[in-house]
């Protein structure tokens, strides 16, 4: 008759050596930290009435304890870090329907814990979002350079790694246009699309008001309307219109191609277009033949055609407008004043959009190539920056009668060659 008494493997000494093993680790966990009990003690001049919440809300609470130091990950993918806390507690409340989480940001003790289960369900909490800084190591990344000198160092590109308390001041910044990376460390096709992303990033690195930016969409939190189902994805945010935000298309392969048409097609207003334009050529020459930079050229150039035949057509229905106003019989209304007084704006601003687009059709012209280092590719990002500074500043420089027909056009090519020695004589 077999009775086990040797038998290490028998029910009684597998009971005796887990009896064991759990009397060892509550001794090397009392080694580590002292065993943790909130205060009993509950100062409060009006306690809140603490029974009846869920008959009076129809909610289940339930309440699990685990330990933060063996179970510690659970914590963080809720993130918390719990290990950085005090006593290496914390409090969460998870609801898995609204997969939404609730943090206790108070000392725990019998009261805060009181307080914050009634107002979770008064529905007071604000959702705690999940951000962290760190950076996860991805492949086909570009080396880590400073981020000042970026621009600076030839080969070089700044894709900043976006956070929860870092999303909204750099995707809705309303000067800027932004085109958003979202992935997960763990997803496999993030890595290709990175390597396609970092370079299309490259190609518009010279774009002003274009800005690249990538966020681990699995480790930060943000609200609905700016989460992604699926990894990788790429949004859009344009510059002054952030709510008519664009989703590049699911069916279509993210190949370079793809989204530098997908980048130029949401890029906003025209002369931005032509820089991104610009910018590509000057970008694209390396690796390719002669032909491909004269057809990056020439789209350039034809854009610059297309961009002036629009201004002229509004410029002219402009104009129409404005003598309506002069020639009206209410033109002392102070209704008509205001608006000649815009249309007048928007005539000065238009023929100084034309100016600079013709300064930058007749620059590339006698071009093959356009590079980086040459001198045009410089004048013409000159020209870019006096008409953005010049469009910016454009309304201090309007006067208070408009009724004059002569409308003042800032010479950009006077004020961009500033600076450039010799550089008449060399166009």
């Amino acid at each position: 008759m077999l009775t086990g008494k040797d038998d290490e493997r028998s029910s009684k000494n597998l009971i005796e050596a887990a009896i064991e093993e759990s009397c060892l680790r509550f001794h090397q966990a009392q080694k580590a930290h002292a065993p943790v009990f909130p205060r009993a003690t509950y100062y409060r001049k009006t306690p809140r009435n603490f029974t009846g919440l869920a008959c009076r809300t129809n909610k289940t609470l339930s309440f699990l304890a685990m330990d933060s130091v063996q179970f510690h990950q659970f914590a963080e993918g809720l993130g918390v870090n719990v290990l950085a806390r005090k006593d290496k507690t914390a409090v969460v409340i998870f609801n898995a329907v609204d997969e939404s989480s609730y943090l206790l940001e108070a000392e725990l003790s019998k009261g805060s814990l009181v307080d914050f289960i009634v107002n979770y369900t008064e529905g007071s909490l604000s959702r705690s979002l999940r951000s962290t800084a760190k950076k996860p190591i991805a492949l086909n990344r570009y080396p880590e350079i400073n981020s000042q000198n970026c621009q600076q160092d030839e080969g070089s590109i700044c894709v900043p790694e976006l956070t929860t308390d870092t999303f909204f001041s750099t995707v809705l910044d309303k000067d800027k246009a932004v085109v958003v990376l979202y992935h997960t460390p763990y997803c496999g096709f993030c890595h290709g699309v990175a390597h396609i992303f970092l370079t299309v990033a490259r190609y518009f690195r010279t774009v002003a008001k274009l800005q690249f930016a990538r966020i681990d969409g699995e480790h930060n939190d943000l609200p609905w309307e700016y989460t992604m189902d699926h990894f990788p994805a790429i949004l859009f945010f344009p510059a002054r219109r952030k709510s008519e935000s664009r989703v590049f298309p699911r069916h279509l392969p993210v190949t370079v191609p793809n989204l530098v048409n997908f980048v130029l097609a949401n890029l906003g207003p025209s002369e931005s277009k032509l820089q991104g334009l610009i910018g590509l050529c000057a970008a694209w020459e390396r690796g390719h033949d002669d032909k491909s930079a004269r057809d990056c050229l020439t789209r350039v150039r034809q854009e610059c055609l297309t961009i002036i035949a629009n201004t002229l057509a509004v410029c002219r229905t402009t104009r129409l407008r404005r003598r309506f106003y002069l020639d009206s019989s209410s033109v002392r209304d102070s209704v008509s004043r205001h608006h000649q007084q815009l249309l007048y704006k928007k005539m000065k601003l238009l023929f100084l959009k034309l100016q600079h687009i013709k300064e930058i059709h007749l620059l590339l012209g006698s071009l093959d190539r356009l590079r980086e280092d040459s001198r045009v590719f410089r004048i013409i990002q000159s020209i870019f920056q006096v008409y953005l500074c010049s469009f910016n500043n454009g309304s201090a420089d309007i006067p208070t009668s408009p009724e004059t027909e002569s409308i003042p056009i800032i010479d950009t090519r006077q004020a961009t060659l500033q600076g450039h020695e010799n550089v008449k004589d060399e166009l």
